[in-house]
């Protein structure tokens, strides 16, 4: 279902030649929302497996539990994700 939504919210943007954002002005606000509702919903979803993910990999190298790890791990990929969305950030990656 996730690949599904990913998929749906992709062919608006591509059939409209605009981003959901923009499409949720032009389009019919019922289908973009809800679109972008669904979106969320599965992005959320993607995420959580990848920290639990990074949590059972840093268990194999330290021995702390990797269900005390997922949250730091949540937090940290938060905070590089934000870090990287930041101009200073850019310009350092850029030179």
């Amino acid at each position: 279902m996730m690949a599904a939504v990913q998929f749906i919210c992709a062919k608006i943007g591509m059939c409209s030649g605009m981003g959901l954002a923009r499409a949720a002005k032009a389009l019919r606000s019922w289908v973009v929302y809800g679109a972008i509702s669904l979106l969320v919903i599965a992005n959320t979803i993607n995420a959580e497996p990848t920290s639990g993910a990074i949590a059972a990999a840093i268990n194999l190298l330290v021995p702390v539990p990797a269900v005390a790890l997922v949250l730091p791990v949540a937090y940290w990929n938060r905070g590089v994700s934000d870090l990287a969305h930041t101009h200073s950030f850019r310009a350092f990656l850029s030179g």
